[in-house]
């Protein structure tokens, strides 16, 4: 049980530079996602000669056109206009392989387009990771990894 301890905390764990930058991922995500809950996520500063409660009224007041998701979308439109080819070599004609690709995070998305959503959170913060894992579970042959889809990632 300590294992699972020790390895959760280390999956868990968040990185001095990604502590550091948390509250500015936070605020890139806000304003690419808007809605109201952007005016009042404390976005709107209170201007220098500002009372407190002039800056209420204007927040009252406030609303947001959100910018950001549509710069987003057309930047990445223009990469994912046309479909990406991808050279697999050997592993193209791989029925397990293939099984990933159509779906490889098993939540049914495929790898097409579990790349387009990064590219897209990339886009927003500038910045985007992936933690992939190989199922513990072993198979006796590839018939019983078809079976139980252990993707080889």
């Amino acid at each position: 049980m300590a294992e699972y301890d020790n390895l959760t905390k280390s999956v868990l764990r968040k990185h001095p530079q990604y502590q550091k930058m948390a509250g500015v991922y936070k605020f890139f995500e806000d304003s690419y996602k808007g809605g109201s809950d952007y005016v009042g996520a404390n976005n709107l500063f209170k201007h220098t000669f500002e009372d407190a409660e002039g800056h209420k009224d204007r927040k009252l007041r406030a609303y947001f056109y959100n910018y950001c998701a549509p710069i987003v979308h057309a930047y990445n439109s223009f990469i994912y206009r046309q479909k990406i080819q991808r050279d697999y070599g050997n592993l193209a004609n791989d029925e397990l392989f293939q099984m990933f690709i159509e779906d490889a995070d098993k939540q049914g998305n495929s790898y097409d387009e579990i790349v387009r959503n990064s590219s897209n959170w990339a886009s927003v913060t500038g910045i985007q990771f992936w933690l992939i894992d190989k199922p513990g579970e072993k198979a006796a042959t590839k018939k019983d990894e078809l079976e139980q889809e252990l993707y080889p990632y």
